[in-house]
Order: structure tokens, then C-alpha cells, then sequence
């Protein structure tokens, strides 16, 4: 495992902007250290993508 996390979270976000809208995979990627990207829990990259996540994960109303 190459463990290019930059190279993860640029891709991760990426991914989120264009439509990927699978909450658990999302989550787990999120949270996961040794899959995922939670070894980066706190940085100022991660709390950005979390941020993303939690908007998609707020409930929509429609007027």
C-alpha cells in the first residue's frame, strides 16, 4: 500500500464532487486508518472533506 495520502484526499473529494454519494463506503473511507484516510484525523484536509461529508449527509427539504 502506497499510503499517498494527499494523492487519497484529492481523490476522495474529487470523487464526492462529482456524484459518488455511497454514505457507508464514504464514512468508512473517512474514518477507516488503515484503508482509508482517518490517520489524518484533525488536519486541516481532512476537516475539510468531512465538511463535504457532513453537508451530503444533511437531509434535503424541498419548498
Amino acid at each position: 500500500m502506497l499510503k499517498d495520502y494527499s494523492a487519497g484526499i484529492l481523490t476522495f473529494r474529487k470523487a464526492i464532487q462529482t456524484g459518488f454519494r455511497s454514505m457507508r463506503n464514504i464514512k468508512l473511507f473517512l474514518d477507516e486508518e488503515e484503508d482509508g484516510i482517518g490517520t489524518l484525523t484533525g488536519t486541516p484536509e481532512w476537516e475539510a472533506v468531512r465538511g463535504l461529508v457532513e453537508k451530503l449527509s444533511e437531509p434535503t427539504t424541498t419548498v
